[in-house]
C-alpha cells in the first residue's frame, strides 16, 4: 500500500496544477492580436527575436519603396514653356547615404543637372542649372502594402550665373 500513496500524491498534485494554471498553448497565444505583427500580410507572433527580425524585414521593404520614389533622369521636351526648347536633359545622380534594416530612417543625397537646348537660331544651350539636395524618408507604420511614411528634403538651385538669367526684354544674357 505504501507504493500507491506517493503515486496518488503525484497524481493529485498534477490534477491541482492542471486546474489552477491557465491554459497557455502556442495556438492560444498566437491568436492574440496584440502579440502579433504583420509581415508581408502574414501575422507573426512577437517575441524578442521575431520582433527584431520582423522590424528589420519591414524596414528593408520600406527602403525598397523609398528607392522607387527617388527622382530619376529624363530626356525629352518641356512643352508649354515661355521659352521654346528643342531638347531638355534632366540628369539626376542619387547617392543613398543611410539605408539599413535596423532603422526606420532613409537618407538620400542627390545632384541634379538640367540642360536646355533652345529652339532659336543657332540652337544655343542655356547655362545648365545645378541642383544638389538631400531627401529624408521616415516610416510611420508597419504595413508594407499600405505604406505610410514622411518624406522631406532640401534642394539648392544654382543656375551658374550671377544675377537673373533673363534680360528685361526676356532674352538670354
Amino acid at each position: 500500500m505504501t507504493p500507491i500513496r506517493p503515486i496518488f500524491k503525484i497524481l493529485t498534485g498534477l490534477i491541482i496544477l492542471i486546474l489552477l494554471v491557465p491554459h497557455k498553448s502556442f495556438a492560444f497565444s498566437s491568436s492574440k492580436v496584440s502579440d502579433t505583427i504583420k509581415v508581408k500580410g502574414t501575422n507573426v507572433v512577437q517575441d524578442t527575436i521575431t520582433s527584431l527580425i520582423a522590424t528589420r524585414l519591414i524596414n528593408r521593404d520600406f527602403n525598397d519603396i523609398y528607392v522607387q520614389n527617388l527622382r530619376s533622369s529624363f530626356f525629352g521636351q518641356e512643352l508649354f514653356q515661355p521659352i521654346k526648347t528643342q531638347l531638355v536633359a534632366d540628369v539626376v545622380a542619387n547617392f543613398v547615404v543611410y539605408n539599413t534594416p535596423k532603422s526606420r530612417l532613409f537618407v538620400n543625397a542627390f545632384t541634379r543637372v538640367k540642360i536646355r537646348l533652345l529652339s532659336t537660331p543657332g540652337a544655343p544651350v542655356k547655362s545648365p542649372s545645378y541642383m544638389p539636395g538631400i531627401q529624408l524618408f521616415y516610416r510611420l507604420n508597419s504595413d508594407v502594402l499600405n505604406s505610410e511614411f514622411l518624406s522631406g528634403g532640401y534642394t539648392h538651385h544654382s543656375n551658374g550665373v550671377r544675377g537673373p538669367t533673363l534680360l528685361p526684354d526676356n532674352s538670354f544674357m
